[in-house]
Protein backbone atom coordinates (compact mmCIF):
# COMPACT_ATOMS: atom_id res chain seq x y z
CA UNK A 1 0.00 0.00 0.00
CA UNK A 2 2.12 2.64 1.48
CA UNK A 3 5.47 0.85 1.36
CA UNK A 4 7.13 -2.05 1.88
CA UNK A 5 6.48 -3.61 5.78
CA UNK A 6 9.54 -3.79 7.49
CA UNK A 7 9.42 -7.47 8.90
CA UNK A 8 11.09 -9.04 12.03
CA UNK A 9 11.23 -12.29 13.70
CA UNK A 10 9.41 -11.66 16.76
CA UNK A 11 9.46 -15.30 18.84
CA UNK A 12 10.89 -15.92 22.84
CA UNK A 13 13.24 -17.96 21.42
CA UNK A 14 15.03 -15.37 19.43
CA UNK A 15 14.78 -12.38 21.97
CA UNK A 16 14.94 -12.13 25.57
CA UNK A 17 11.90 -9.93 25.62
CA UNK A 18 8.51 -10.66 26.38
CA UNK A 19 6.20 -11.20 23.01
CA UNK A 20 2.42 -11.79 23.05
CA UNK A 21 0.50 -13.18 19.77
CA UNK A 22 -2.36 -10.98 19.37
CA UNK A 23 -5.26 -11.36 17.06
CA UNK A 24 -7.70 -8.94 15.23
CA UNK A 25 -11.31 -9.56 14.29
CA UNK A 26 -11.85 -7.55 10.92
CA UNK A 27 -14.43 -7.19 8.14
CA UNK A 28 -14.71 -10.21 5.94
CA UNK A 29 -12.69 -9.05 2.92
CA UNK A 30 -10.93 -6.17 4.77
CA UNK A 31 -8.08 -8.68 5.81
CA UNK A 32 -5.31 -7.56 3.57
CA UNK A 33 -6.17 -3.64 4.15
CA UNK A 34 -5.76 -4.97 8.16
CA UNK A 35 -2.81 -6.78 7.83
CA UNK A 36 -0.84 -4.18 5.77
CA UNK A 37 -2.06 -1.53 8.30
CA UNK A 38 -0.23 -3.42 11.23
CA UNK A 39 2.75 -4.47 9.12
CA UNK A 40 3.68 -0.29 8.62
CA UNK A 41 2.61 0.95 12.20
CA UNK A 42 3.79 -1.79 14.25
CA UNK A 43 6.33 -2.77 11.56
CA UNK A 44 5.72 -6.88 12.49
CA UNK A 45 4.63 -9.55 10.59
CA UNK A 46 1.16 -9.74 10.44
CA UNK A 47 -0.93 -13.60 8.96
CA UNK A 48 -4.46 -13.57 7.71
CA UNK A 49 -7.12 -15.84 9.23
CA UNK A 50 -10.60 -15.96 8.05
CA UNK A 51 -12.18 -12.33 9.22
CA UNK A 52 -9.16 -12.24 11.62
CA UNK A 53 -5.17 -11.13 11.40
CA UNK A 54 -2.86 -12.51 13.93
CA UNK A 55 0.80 -11.30 14.53
CA UNK A 56 3.39 -10.54 17.51
CA UNK A 57 4.31 -7.36 19.63
CA UNK A 58 6.57 -7.33 22.19
CA UNK A 59 5.69 -6.08 25.86
CA UNK A 60 6.36 -2.45 25.24
CA UNK A 61 4.73 -1.89 22.35
CA UNK A 62 1.28 -4.07 23.64
CA UNK A 63 -0.44 -0.74 23.91
CA UNK A 64 0.15 0.57 20.31
CA UNK A 65 -2.58 -1.69 19.09
CA UNK A 66 -5.30 0.16 19.80
CA UNK A 67 -3.49 2.28 16.99
CA UNK A 68 -5.20 -0.04 14.60
CA UNK A 69 -7.40 1.84 12.47
CA UNK A 70 -8.69 -1.52 10.03
CA UNK A 71 -9.48 -3.41 13.06
CA UNK A 72 -12.59 -4.10 15.05
CA UNK A 73 -11.75 -6.02 18.55
CA UNK A 74 -8.48 -6.92 19.54
CA UNK A 75 -7.59 -10.19 21.55
CA UNK A 76 -4.54 -12.28 22.97
CA UNK A 77 -4.67 -15.86 21.83
CA UNK A 78 -4.27 -18.39 24.40
CA UNK A 79 -3.73 -21.55 21.85
CA UNK A 80 -0.89 -21.61 20.09
CA UNK A 81 -2.58 -24.51 17.14
CA UNK A 82 -5.34 -22.00 15.89
CA UNK A 83 -4.85 -23.58 12.21
CA UNK A 84 -5.11 -27.49 13.63
CA UNK A 85 -7.61 -29.03 12.18
CA UNK A 86 -10.24 -30.94 14.13
CA UNK A 87 -12.64 -33.21 14.16
CA UNK A 88 -15.79 -30.88 15.77
CA UNK A 89 -18.63 -32.45 13.23
CA UNK A 90 -19.00 -35.67 15.79
CA UNK A 91 -21.60 -36.47 18.88
CA UNK A 92 -22.15 -33.19 21.20
CA UNK A 93 -20.53 -34.94 24.43
CA UNK A 94 -17.20 -35.79 22.97
CA UNK A 95 -17.09 -32.53 21.47
CA UNK A 96 -17.82 -29.97 24.25
CA UNK A 97 -15.48 -32.65 26.27
CA UNK A 98 -12.47 -31.90 24.08
CA UNK A 99 -13.72 -28.06 24.14
CA UNK A 100 -12.84 -28.85 27.59
CA UNK A 101 -9.45 -30.56 27.45
CA UNK A 102 -8.63 -27.57 24.90
CA UNK A 103 -8.51 -25.60 27.64
CA UNK A 104 -7.02 -27.18 30.33
CA UNK A 105 -3.50 -28.10 28.72
CA UNK A 106 -2.82 -24.34 27.58
CA UNK A 107 -0.51 -22.45 29.00
CA UNK A 108 -2.35 -19.48 30.13
CA UNK A 109 0.79 -17.27 32.02
CA UNK A 110 1.50 -15.77 28.52
CA UNK A 111 -1.77 -14.47 27.43
CA UNK A 112 -2.96 -13.47 30.95
CA UNK A 113 0.09 -11.56 31.58
CA UNK A 114 -0.91 -9.41 28.34
CA UNK A 115 -4.67 -8.99 29.60
CA UNK A 116 -2.89 -7.72 33.11
CA UNK A 117 -0.59 -5.26 31.61
CA UNK A 118 -3.03 -4.29 28.54
CA UNK A 119 -5.80 -3.11 31.00
CA UNK A 120 -3.35 -2.45 34.14
CA UNK A 121 -5.76 -5.10 36.48
CA UNK A 122 -4.87 -5.65 39.99
CA UNK A 123 -6.51 -8.96 39.66
CA UNK A 124 -4.63 -12.57 41.35
CA UNK A 125 -4.45 -14.20 38.29
CA UNK A 126 -2.05 -16.75 39.61
CA UNK A 127 -3.63 -20.87 38.52
CA UNK A 128 -4.07 -22.67 42.22
CA UNK A 129 -1.35 -25.43 42.79
CA UNK A 130 -2.24 -28.76 43.42
CA UNK A 131 -5.83 -28.48 42.69
CA UNK A 132 -6.75 -26.76 45.51
CA UNK A 133 -9.48 -24.27 45.76
CA UNK A 134 -8.43 -20.33 44.82
CA UNK A 135 -8.79 -18.54 48.31
CA UNK A 136 -7.44 -15.37 47.35
CA UNK A 137 -9.84 -12.06 47.10
CA UNK A 138 -9.05 -9.93 44.54
CA UNK A 139 -9.96 -12.74 41.75
CA UNK A 140 -11.33 -11.44 38.06
CA UNK A 141 -14.99 -12.15 37.37
CA UNK A 142 -15.05 -13.29 33.96
CA UNK A 143 -17.06 -15.04 30.94
CA UNK A 144 -16.79 -16.86 27.73
CA UNK A 145 -18.61 -16.06 24.41
CA UNK A 146 -18.30 -18.25 21.64
CA UNK A 147 -19.12 -17.30 17.67
CA UNK A 148 -19.56 -20.44 15.34
CA UNK A 149 -19.31 -21.12 11.41
CA UNK A 150 -19.26 -24.48 9.64
CA UNK A 151 -19.63 -25.40 6.09
CA UNK A 152 -22.75 -25.48 3.97
CA UNK A 153 -24.64 -28.32 4.04
CA UNK A 154 -22.70 -29.66 7.63
CA UNK A 155 -24.21 -28.79 11.27
CA UNK A 156 -22.40 -28.71 14.43
CA UNK A 157 -24.18 -30.85 17.01
CA UNK A 158 -23.72 -28.66 19.86
CA UNK A 159 -24.81 -25.11 20.31
CA UNK A 160 -22.38 -21.49 20.68
CA UNK A 161 -24.06 -21.53 24.46
CA UNK A 162 -22.89 -24.83 25.07
CA UNK A 163 -19.52 -24.13 23.84
CA UNK A 164 -19.19 -21.34 25.85
CA UNK A 165 -21.32 -23.06 28.81
CA UNK A 166 -18.11 -25.98 28.81
CA UNK A 167 -15.37 -24.38 28.08
CA UNK A 168 -16.30 -21.49 31.38
CA UNK A 169 -17.08 -24.10 33.51
CA UNK A 170 -13.74 -25.79 32.67
CA UNK A 171 -12.10 -22.16 33.41
CA UNK A 172 -13.81 -22.02 36.75
CA UNK A 173 -12.57 -25.16 37.75
CA UNK A 174 -9.23 -24.54 37.06
CA UNK A 175 -8.77 -20.93 38.30
CA UNK A 176 -11.69 -20.81 40.37
CA UNK A 177 -12.66 -17.44 38.77
CA UNK A 178 -16.26 -16.57 39.58
CA UNK A 179 -18.72 -16.21 36.47
CA UNK A 180 -21.05 -13.34 35.25
CA UNK A 181 -22.57 -12.30 31.95
CA UNK A 182 -22.97 -8.82 33.13
CA UNK A 183 -20.30 -6.39 34.71
CA UNK A 184 -17.02 -8.96 34.14
CA UNK A 185 -13.87 -8.16 34.18
CA UNK A 186 -12.48 -10.67 31.68
CA UNK A 187 -13.85 -11.64 28.85
CA UNK A 188 -12.85 -14.90 27.25
CA UNK A 189 -13.97 -15.43 23.67
CA UNK A 190 -14.01 -18.92 21.45
CA UNK A 191 -14.59 -18.69 17.91
CA UNK A 192 -15.09 -21.93 16.22
CA UNK A 193 -14.36 -21.90 13.02
CA UNK A 194 -15.77 -25.00 10.49
CA UNK A 195 -12.90 -27.29 11.89
CA UNK A 196 -10.66 -24.94 13.49
CA UNK A 197 -10.68 -23.48 17.37
CA UNK A 198 -9.21 -20.12 18.41
CA UNK A 199 -9.59 -19.31 22.16
CA UNK A 200 -8.74 -15.48 22.88
CA UNK A 201 -8.83 -12.95 25.44
CA UNK A 202 -10.31 -10.00 24.85
CA UNK A 203 -8.42 -6.70 25.07
CA UNK A 204 -11.08 -4.28 23.82
CA UNK A 205 -14.44 -3.82 25.51
CA UNK A 206 -15.78 -2.68 22.72
CA UNK A 207 -15.75 -2.20 18.99
CA UNK A 208 -13.11 -0.15 18.02
CA UNK A 209 -15.83 0.72 14.88
CA UNK A 210 -17.61 3.20 16.76
CA UNK A 211 -14.59 5.55 17.68
CA UNK A 212 -15.70 8.67 15.61
CA UNK A 213 -19.79 8.13 15.98
CA UNK A 214 -21.79 9.77 18.51
CA UNK A 215 -24.60 10.40 16.47
CA UNK A 216 -25.96 7.40 14.40
CA UNK A 217 -28.14 7.24 12.00
CA UNK A 218 -29.86 4.10 10.27
CA UNK A 219 -26.97 2.95 7.79
CA UNK A 220 -24.07 4.75 9.87
CA UNK A 221 -20.92 3.16 8.49
CA UNK A 222 -18.42 1.36 10.16
CA UNK A 223 -15.09 3.14 11.22
CA UNK A 224 -13.25 0.38 10.02
CA UNK A 225 -15.24 0.17 6.86
CA UNK A 226 -14.48 3.91 6.15
CA UNK A 227 -10.31 3.97 7.15
CA UNK A 228 -10.32 0.63 4.39
CA UNK A 229 -11.66 2.04 1.71
CA UNK A 230 -9.97 5.38 2.26
CA UNK A 231 -6.46 3.40 1.79
CA UNK A 232 -7.85 2.09 -1.11
CA UNK A 233 -8.12 5.70 -2.62
CA UNK A 234 -4.39 6.05 -1.67
CA UNK A 235 -4.86 9.73 -0.44
CA UNK A 236 -1.53 11.94 -1.69
CA UNK A 237 -0.67 14.99 0.26
CA UNK A 238 -2.76 17.86 -0.78
CA UNK A 239 -5.71 16.09 -2.15
CA UNK A 240 -9.44 17.21 -2.22
CA UNK A 241 -11.19 14.49 -1.21
CA UNK A 242 -15.34 14.21 -1.07
CA UNK A 243 -18.18 12.14 0.32
CA UNK A 244 -21.58 13.61 -2.23
CA UNK A 245 -23.46 11.28 -0.01
CA UNK A 246 -21.99 11.25 3.44
CA UNK A 247 -24.75 10.42 5.86
CA UNK A 248 -23.06 10.96 9.47
CA UNK A 249 -20.02 11.55 7.36
CA UNK A 250 -17.96 8.48 9.13
CA UNK A 251 -15.71 8.42 6.09
CA UNK A 252 -14.72 12.07 5.91
CA UNK A 253 -14.02 12.38 9.94
CA UNK A 254 -11.87 8.92 9.34
CA UNK A 255 -10.23 10.60 6.98
CA UNK A 256 -9.65 14.38 8.29
CA UNK A 257 -8.56 12.33 11.46
CA UNK A 258 -5.87 10.36 9.29
CA UNK A 259 -4.95 12.37 6.71
CA UNK A 260 -4.56 15.98 8.16
CA UNK A 261 -2.63 16.77 5.03
CA UNK A 262 -5.98 16.21 2.64
CA UNK A 263 -8.94 19.06 2.69
CA UNK A 264 -12.53 17.28 3.13
CA UNK A 265 -16.13 17.73 1.59
CA UNK A 266 -18.85 16.14 2.97
CA UNK A 267 -22.63 16.68 1.88
CA UNK A 268 -25.93 14.63 1.75
CA UNK A 269 -29.21 15.56 0.11
CA UNK A 270 -31.16 15.03 3.48
CA UNK A 271 -31.03 18.18 6.28
CA UNK A 272 -30.75 15.43 9.28
CA UNK A 273 -27.74 13.78 7.59
CA UNK A 274 -25.77 17.39 7.49
CA UNK A 275 -26.97 17.91 11.40
CA UNK A 276 -25.85 14.67 12.16
CA UNK A 277 -22.43 15.26 10.65
CA UNK A 278 -22.08 18.35 12.27
CA UNK A 279 -22.60 16.19 15.44
CA UNK A 280 -20.19 14.33 15.11
CA UNK A 281 -17.48 16.62 13.90
CA UNK A 282 -18.30 18.76 16.92
CA UNK A 283 -18.14 15.93 19.09
CA UNK A 284 -14.63 14.97 17.83
CA UNK A 285 -12.88 18.36 17.77
CA UNK A 286 -14.28 19.21 21.16
CA UNK A 287 -12.43 15.50 22.23
CA UNK A 288 -9.44 16.58 20.72
CA UNK A 289 -9.43 20.07 22.35
CA UNK A 290 -10.48 18.32 25.56
CA UNK A 291 -7.00 16.65 25.37
CA UNK A 292 -4.69 19.92 23.95
CA UNK A 293 -5.36 23.51 24.14
CA UNK A 294 -3.64 23.90 20.53
CA UNK A 295 -7.21 24.62 18.97
CA UNK A 296 -7.06 21.37 16.57
CA UNK A 297 -9.76 21.41 14.11
CA UNK A 298 -10.45 18.91 11.00
CA UNK A 299 -10.04 19.99 7.75
CA UNK A 300 -13.47 19.75 6.99
CA UNK A 301 -16.57 20.89 5.95
CA UNK A 302 -20.53 20.28 5.42
CA UNK A 303 -22.80 20.78 2.57
CA UNK A 304 -26.28 19.78 1.75
CA UNK A 305 -26.58 19.34 -1.60
CA UNK A 306 -27.64 16.66 -4.48
CA UNK A 307 -25.20 14.21 -5.97
CA UNK A 308 -26.65 14.78 -9.21
CA UNK A 309 -26.32 18.39 -9.20
CA UNK A 310 -22.86 19.23 -7.31
CA UNK A 311 -22.01 23.18 -6.35
CA UNK A 312 -18.53 22.54 -7.31
CA UNK A 313 -16.29 23.43 -10.32
CA UNK A 314 -15.52 20.77 -12.53
CA UNK A 315 -11.81 19.44 -12.61
CA UNK A 316 -12.20 20.44 -8.99
CA UNK A 317 -11.90 17.15 -6.22
CA UNK A 318 -8.86 14.30 -6.24
CA UNK A 319 -11.23 11.49 -5.32
CA UNK A 320 -14.56 10.86 -4.13
CA UNK A 321 -15.66 8.00 -1.81
CA UNK A 322 -18.71 7.37 -0.79
CA UNK A 323 -21.19 4.24 0.79
CA UNK A 324 -23.96 5.02 -1.88
CA UNK A 325 -27.42 3.81 -0.90
CA UNK A 326 -28.60 -0.23 -2.22
CA UNK A 327 -32.30 -0.60 -1.43
CA UNK A 328 -31.86 -2.39 2.18
CA UNK A 329 -32.12 0.36 4.68
CA UNK A 330 -32.12 3.18 2.40
CA UNK A 331 -33.17 4.28 -0.86
CA UNK A 332 -34.93 1.73 -3.50
CA UNK A 333 -33.95 -0.72 -5.75
CA UNK A 334 -36.18 0.93 -8.66
CA UNK A 335 -34.53 4.17 -8.12
CA UNK A 336 -30.86 2.83 -7.84
CA UNK A 337 -30.49 2.92 -11.58
CA UNK A 338 -31.28 6.51 -12.05
CA UNK A 339 -28.97 7.73 -9.21
CA UNK A 340 -26.15 6.22 -9.60
CA UNK A 341 -25.76 6.38 -13.68
CA UNK A 342 -26.60 10.20 -12.42
CA UNK A 343 -24.25 10.42 -9.72
CA UNK A 344 -21.41 8.78 -11.13
CA UNK A 345 -21.89 11.27 -14.89
CA UNK A 346 -21.60 14.55 -12.01
CA UNK A 347 -19.11 13.05 -9.95
CA UNK A 348 -16.78 12.54 -12.96
CA UNK A 349 -17.63 16.12 -13.88
CA UNK A 350 -16.55 17.45 -10.76
CA UNK A 351 -13.40 15.26 -10.79
CA UNK A 352 -9.95 15.61 -12.30
CA UNK A 353 -9.43 13.72 -15.07
CA UNK A 354 -6.31 11.19 -15.50
CA UNK A 355 -5.84 11.40 -11.96
CA UNK A 356 -9.40 11.79 -10.04
CA UNK A 357 -9.96 8.15 -8.51
CA UNK A 358 -13.49 6.86 -6.57
CA UNK A 359 -13.85 4.60 -3.94
CA UNK A 360 -17.38 3.66 -4.20
CA UNK A 361 -19.51 0.86 -1.56
CA UNK A 362 -22.75 -0.74 -2.50
CA UNK A 363 -24.44 -4.14 -2.43
CA UNK A 364 -26.12 -3.54 -5.81
CA UNK A 365 -23.90 -5.14 -7.50
CA UNK A 366 -25.84 -5.47 -10.95
CA UNK A 367 -26.96 -2.28 -10.84
CA UNK A 368 -22.94 -0.91 -10.88
CA UNK A 369 -22.10 -3.72 -13.54
CA UNK A 370 -24.84 -1.73 -15.73
CA UNK A 371 -23.88 1.85 -14.74
CA UNK A 372 -20.16 1.02 -15.34
CA UNK A 373 -20.32 -0.08 -18.91
CA UNK A 374 -23.00 3.32 -19.04
CA UNK A 375 -20.49 5.40 -18.07
CA UNK A 376 -16.66 3.48 -18.96
CA UNK A 377 -15.89 6.73 -21.00
CA UNK A 378 -15.99 8.58 -17.90
CA UNK A 379 -14.65 6.02 -15.51
CA UNK A 380 -12.65 2.39 -15.56
CA UNK A 381 -12.56 0.03 -12.88
CA UNK A 382 -9.44 -0.86 -11.55
CA UNK A 383 -10.24 -3.10 -8.60
CA UNK A 384 -13.28 -4.87 -7.18
CA UNK A 385 -13.48 -5.94 -3.23
CA UNK A 386 -15.92 -7.74 -1.91
CA UNK A 387 -16.80 -7.50 1.59
CA UNK A 388 -19.49 -8.96 4.29
CA UNK A 389 -21.40 -5.79 5.66
CA UNK A 390 -24.56 -6.47 8.28
CA UNK A 391 -25.27 -10.00 6.99
CA UNK A 392 -24.92 -8.94 3.29
CA UNK A 393 -22.12 -9.24 0.59
CA UNK A 394 -20.98 -5.92 -0.56
CA UNK A 395 -18.72 -4.22 -3.45
CA UNK A 396 -15.93 -2.06 -3.13
CA UNK A 397 -15.39 -0.30 -6.69
CA UNK A 398 -11.77 1.17 -7.50
CA UNK A 399 -12.62 3.55 -10.14
CA UNK A 400 -9.83 5.71 -12.02
CA UNK A 401 -11.13 8.87 -13.97
CA UNK A 402 -10.46 8.63 -17.67
CA UNK A 403 -7.94 11.03 -18.92
CA UNK A 404 -9.21 13.77 -21.88
CA UNK A 405 -8.02 12.32 -24.65
CA UNK A 406 -9.46 8.78 -23.88
CA UNK A 407 -12.76 9.90 -23.18
CA UNK A 408 -13.07 12.03 -26.54
CA UNK A 409 -11.57 8.82 -28.21
CA UNK A 410 -14.19 6.77 -26.68
CA UNK A 411 -17.28 9.25 -27.01
CA UNK A 412 -15.91 9.22 -30.88
CA UNK A 413 -15.90 5.10 -31.05
CA UNK A 414 -19.79 5.09 -29.52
Amino acid sequence: MEGEPMETDRTEENDSEQYFEIGATVISGLEMFARDECQEKLKCKAEIGRGRIYFNIAKDQLHSIVTLQAVNNLFVLVNKDKNKELDLYGKKDSTLEYLKELVTHQDWSVPLAAWKEFTKSSHHLERPQDGTKNQCDNLPIFRVTCTRSSKEGRKHEFSSQEAASATGGRINDIFGWPVKMKDFDMEISVDINDTKVVLGINLTSESLHRRNITHFGPTTLQSTIAYCMLRMSCPQVGDIICDPMCGGSSIPIEGARTWASCYFLSGDNVEIATEKSEGNITAIEEKRNSITSKGLFLHLDVFQWDVTNLPLRSNSVDVFITDLPFGKRMGSKLNNWELYRRGLTEMARVCKPGTGRAVLLTQDKKCMARVLKMTNHLWRKKYLQFIRMGGLTAGMYSLTRVGRAAQVAAQTQS
